[in-house]
């Protein structure tokens, strides 16, 4: 009898036994389970993020090569009319300035660093061009302001002489005759001396402008030639293919003579 009761009692402790056994595996099973669901939930969101920043930085990193090309192509257009490019132009770089801020926030830091280079030399080659530039564009406001001084001082020859016309034609107030004909000479006078000092102001604007095209050559060439070193990383960012060689032949033809 006590034999089958000690048989009974080992035969409970087995059960028990297997019992958390069996509630331990599934324990560990689940937490073994729930690691790794963890683990590729945080993979999942780290391949995520990886996409939205890289395709962040092609978006931005394209804008940045966009408003580069027509920030030189402004530099290259910018004597033709310069009081009218000029503020265009700023504009052009101011958003190139903005871009390339954004560039600098999601890039790599090799990146980073040959941007910074890159906005050091610019910054100080375009101080200089506009130290030039800005003079011109005062004188060139004196110079319209001359022009519709001079073109109200004729408006006013033209009344006088609308006058003198009726006068000799209808023959009424002849004695105003003498008044208007120094009028005349007033007026021409006045008008002389506003084409005179046009003439002279136009002539400065001329001879310094001599200098802008020199100062616009190097800006343009140095830039091409530092940005290919960014424009090289930036691609390497993206994982295209560049070939150094290649790109150094391409920035040569992109030098101004």
């Amino acid at each position: 009898m006590a034999d089958e009761i000690s048989v009974i009692q080992a035969t409970i402790e087995a059960a028990q036994i297997q019992k958390w056994g069996t509630i331990w595996g599934a324990i560990i099973g689940g937490i073994a389970i729930g690691v790794g669901v963890y683990f590729s939930w945080r993979t999942y969101l780290h391949l995520q993020k990886e996409a939205r920043l890289a395709e962040t930085r092609k978006n931005v990193y394209l804008e940045l090569v966009e408003n580069y090309s027509k920030m030189i192509t402004g530099f290259q257009a910018l004597l033709s009319d310069l009081d009218q490019n000029w503020n265009t132009q700023k504009k052009l770089v101011l958003d190139f300035s903005t871009t390339i801020d954004k560039a600098a926030f999601i890039c790599e830091t090799s990146t980073k660093e040959q941007i910074y280079k890159f906005l050091e030399i610019f910054i100080e080659k375009f101080r200089d061009l506009q130290e030039k530039i800005n003079p011109l564009i005062v004188k060139k406001r004196e110079i319209d302001k001359l022009v519709s001084m001079n073109t109200r001082s004729m408006n006013l020859f033209d009344v006088a002489s609308n006058e003198y016309e009726n006068i000799k034609l209808f023959g009424e107030g002849v004695e105003r005759i003498p008044k208007i004909q120094k009028y005349f000479d007033e007026k021409l006078k006045e008008s002389e001396g506003y084409i005179n000092s046009m003439k002279k102001i136009g002539e400065n604007i001329k001879n310094e402008s001599k200098e802008l095209s020199p100062l616009i050559t190097e800006l343009i060439n140095e830039s091409n030639k530092n940005a290919n070193k960014v424009v090289h990383l930036l691609r390497k960012e993206l994982g295209a293919k560049t070939d150094i060689e290649l790109d150094k032949k391409l920035q040569n033809l992109m030098i101004i003579e």
